[in-house]
């Protein structure tokens, strides 16, 4: 009977033992810097990336549809870096845009800041990340975002960093009757007009 319940007991040791080691095995993958070299490289998608464009008193909603990410490390290990993207657009005066970001991974949450341009700054923290596929949300949003991998980086090679937009030469205002909303302008309406209001990620309407 004693040999029984020592067998027993022995047992239920080994069962928490194997548990434990899982349990660290699992933080262990989780841990902030294995979850930045997952993040290191380039992904292309549907980052959710819009700007909105005043003209003639009305402003316009133009959604990105495709995104070029590319997420650079400080170095082999780091938990945060430089990132660049571009963002592709059917429609509007603008066919592309390129922004500048510093990432990083803290606590499990993505941190992106764009230096001189606070209100594009988001964090991510209810995302999928694998060595394929990167999707999840804003925190600021209920719609995804749906990335797939181009190329891996586990350095970070110079890059000139820019702000900057590619104008839609074929674009032309004549007949477009898109989402608009009207936007209160100053005395000097001519300043007013022609011009990128607001780039966000997310639109929600």
């Amino acid at each position: 009977m004693n040999f029984m319940k020592t067998g027993k007991y022995m047992k239920a040791i080994k069962t928490m033992l194997i548990g434990c080691i899982a349990a660290m095995m699992m933080t262990a993958c989780d841990s902030d810097s294995s979850r930045s070299e997952v993040l290191f490289g380039e992904w292309e998608g549907n980052w959710g990336m819009y700007y909105e464009y005043e003209y003639r008193g009305r402003v316009y909603i133009f959604n990105s549809y495709m995104s070029d990410v590319v997420f650079y490390p400080d170095h082999r290990y780091a938990t945060w870096g430089d990132g660049y993207q571009v963002d592709w657009y059917s429609e509007g005066p603008y066919s592309r845009i390129s922004m500048y970001f510093k990432w990083e991974v803290r606590n499990a949450i993505i941190y992106l800041t764009y230096p001189g341009y606070p209100e594009y700054n988001a964090d991510i923290y209810d995302y999928y990340l694998d060595d394929y596929r990167f999707r999840g949300r804003f925190s600021h949003s209920s719609d995804m975002f749906n990335m797939r991998r181009l190329s891996f980086y586990d350095w970070a090679p110079y890059y000139g960093y820019d702000y900057y937009y590619w104008t839609y030469d074929p674009w032309v205002w004549d007949g477009y009757n898109g989402y608009y909303y009207n936007r209160a302008t100053d005395s000097n309406a001519e300043e007013s007009e022609g011009r990128i209001v607001k780039i966000g990620n997310r639109n929600k309407n």
